[in-house]
């Protein structure tokens, strides 16, 4: 009813008469000739969103127009020499101009159970990825990275890290786990950007050798063991003063940038707690191969 009296006052749509942004009626704006302050208030009561600001019923409201109408509206069977006000009875429903009360009124903005579009993904979301190129599978000596191509292209993270280590041993001729500073500082360049560059596309930028080496720069840029934890640290895989194991290693998507592969470096050092450098050390081979 309240938002009737409005678009009868204004001449304008309900629509128009309500502030989406603000989430206010400015009907007042549209106002062909004014109206006093206590029906200006009358009115806001009426439109309230909330059902128990308005108006409770139309006693209450002809009580608001006019404060002398007493409490109990008159009996209309019982004659009266008074003045009465004629109002509808209450089984009677007077003409709807505009919607009935049991409808519901056009929403200008979204409902609460509603969800709005979404400009960004939700966090359960990813958004769409085209399928990532072709890598050229080159190799200085002969290795062959087609499984491991495969593997990433599935998102099996975990195998795709066993096979790197395996891949890696090949790159540096290698016939059992043994590799030290000096092998990993010789590592064909062609071999490591393949590897990287499977890493890299597979998992949009997020894993590989070269991410890796750029957060070790962030972190001094050194080979030495101080430097190594800050590295660990940024990875996940140096978590309170403890280095990772396998069981420990986050094989998802969601986990920290450059936190993959690892693997290898376990299982070059045997599962002991001390390293030397080995992060550190493919890291500086991947800023000199430019990775």
């Amino acid at each position: 009813m309240g938002v009737t009296c409005i678009h009868l006052l204004t001449g304008v749509e309900p629509f128009e008469l309500f502030d989406t942004d603000e989430g206010e009626w400015v009907w007042r704006n549209y106002l062909k000739s004014k109206v006093s302050n206590e029906l200006g208030q009358i009115l806001d009561k009426m439109i309230e969103s909330g059902r128990k600001k308005r108006y409770q019923s139309a006693t209450e409201l002809l009580q608001a127009l006019q404060p002398n109408v007493p409490n109990s509206l008159p009996n209309p069977s019982t004659p009266s020499h008074e003045s009465t006000v004629s109002i509808p009875l209450k089984s009677e429903r007077p003409p709807q101009p505009y919607r009935l009360k049991s409808e519901r009124p056009p929403q200008p903005y979204p409902l609460k159970s509603e969800r709005p579009p979404q400009p960004y993904p939700l966090k359960s979301e990813r958004p769409f990825q085209p399928p990532p190129p072709k890598v050229k599978l080159i190799s200085a000596v002969g290795v062959d990275y087609t499984q491991l191509q495969n593997l990433l292209a599935d998102g099996k993270w975990e195998d795709a890290d066993s096979e790197t280590f395996r891949v890696i041993l090949k790159a540096a001729k290698q016939k059992g786990t043994y590799l030290d500073k000096d092998l990993i500082g010789n590592l064909p360049c062609d071999d490591l950007g393949t590897i990287n560059q499977l890493w890299l596309n597979y998992s949009n930028g997020h894993f590989g050798f070269s991410v890796q080496k750029q957060i070790w720069l962030e972190c001094g840029g050194k080979i030495d063991y101080a430097t190594e934890e800050k590295l660990g640290d940024r990875l996940g895989l140096f978590v309170n003063n403890k280095w990772f194991d396998p069981s420990s290693i986050i094989y998802s998507i969601d986990a920290p940038p450059g936190h993959l592969p690892a693997r290898w470096v376990w299982e070059v050092r045997g599962g002991s707690f001390w390293v030397v450098g080995w992060f550190s050390s493919l890291a500086s081979r991947a800023a000199i191969c430019a990775l």
